[in-house]
């Protein structure tokens, strides 16, 4: 405890031989002692060889790791955090990417319905034409066997003026209308051929849209699984932070309600210490009050002694004069030989 010096207090059985023959020579004079424990204390209330008394410096230390446990777990939140900031990023970047693929694919289907409904137009101009063609090559070979017919009747039957007239009018007009004919059927071979050739272009163009289509529904799959995997990571990581919070704040009630259990105790070891040391004093006190109380019986016991020794030197001499001195000295000696006794037995129980 500070303020306070340093000190060693130890306090033995005062129950040595010496003593206890003293004592028992002075009749109860001194009282013995309880036997005390040896209690060795520093300043800071801690034994000298053993460690602290359940305070002090656990609570300190218990602090340190609490302050230590409080800066980890609010390290391990911010890079939580940060790890959820360039999560929520990402996820965004790509759910953006993934809105203008969608609105690009958006438009290959109309696309591919503009082509289907050019691609059958296309397909109805071919069949009229190959049955107009039908048609012209039926009509072109009918006037064909018309004309070899007439040519045989002529050949056979006198031919006529009339006769005459009418196959150079039918070969005219035949001739004239397969040269219309062939110009149109040119005209159109030539409109289909641009129309042909435009479609092909049309199609190269719609093969790379379908190619592109590909690759971007490829992308879009990619995307949504980053997409869902993000998610995933953002919710495992939001679960995390949930459960090392819950976990942290029960570790915290707890580590308070231990830190309060350690001061009360430290209260208490401090009192104790307090206590033990006023017990200790007081004890010394009289302690040092019965050894001085000892040393004063122990002065006068030896005086008393050193009293009766004199006493029984003077009753020997007497005694030998009695014997060579004759019976008047015996007899005026006798007397006085139990005064001495008298007075040694007198100095003793005093």
């Amino acid at each position: 405890m500070a303020g306070r010096q340093s000190g060693r207090i130890s306090v033995a059985s005062f129950g040595n031989e010496e003593v206890a023959g003293e004592q028992h020579s002075l009749g109860g004079l001194c009282t013995p002692l309880p036997e005390l424990v040896e209690v060795d204390m520093d300043v800071d209330g801690q034994h000298a060889a053993g460690g602290p008394l359940e305070g002090g410096g656990e609570e300190d230390g218990d602090e340190e790791v609490y302050y230590a446990e409080m800066a980890a777990h609010a390290l391990e939140q911010e890079k939580m955090k940060q790890e959820m900031t360039v999560l929520q990023r990402t996820l965004e970047l790509k759910e953006r990417k993934m809105a203008e693929l969608m609105a690009g694919s958006g438009q290959v289907p109309a696309l591919k319905q503009h082509y289907d409904r050019v691609l059958a137009e296309v397909q109805r101009e071919r069949d009229a034409l190959v049955n107009e063609k039908t048609v012209i090559l039926q009509v072109t070979l009918r006037q064909a066997c018309l004309a070899t017919l007439g040519a045989c009747q002529c050949r056979m039957l006198r031919p006529t003026l009339w006769r005459m007239q009418k196959l150079a009018h039918l070969t005219a007009a035949s001739e004239e209308e397969r040269r219309r004919l062939e110009a149109g059927f040119k005209e159109r071979l030539a409109a289909a051929d641009d129309k042909l050739r435009m479609l092909r272009h049309k199609e190269r163009e719609y093969v790379q849209i379908q190619k592109l289509k590909s690759q971007t529904e490829d992308m879009c799959r990619r995307l949504s699984a980053d997409i869902h995997r993000i998610k995933a990571q953002k919710v495992n990581l939001q679960k995390t932070m949930e459960s090392s919070t819950k976990q942290f704040q029960q570790w915290r009630v707890e580590r308070e309600k231990e830190l309060v259990q350690l001061r009360r105790q430290n209260r208490r070891n401090a009192a104790t210490i307090q206590a033990m040391e006023a017990m200790a004093s007081k004890q010394n006190a009289v302690l040092q009050r019965k050894i001085a109380d000892a040393n004063a019986a122990r002065k006068k016991l030896r005086e008393l002694q050193g009293g009766a020794v004199v006493g029984h030197s003077v009753r020997d001499s007497a005694a030998g004069a009695h014997t060579n001195g004759g019976g008047s000295l015996g007899a005026s000696s006798g007397p006085s030989a139990p005064c001495w006794g008298r007075a040694a037995s007198n100095g003793r129980t005093s």
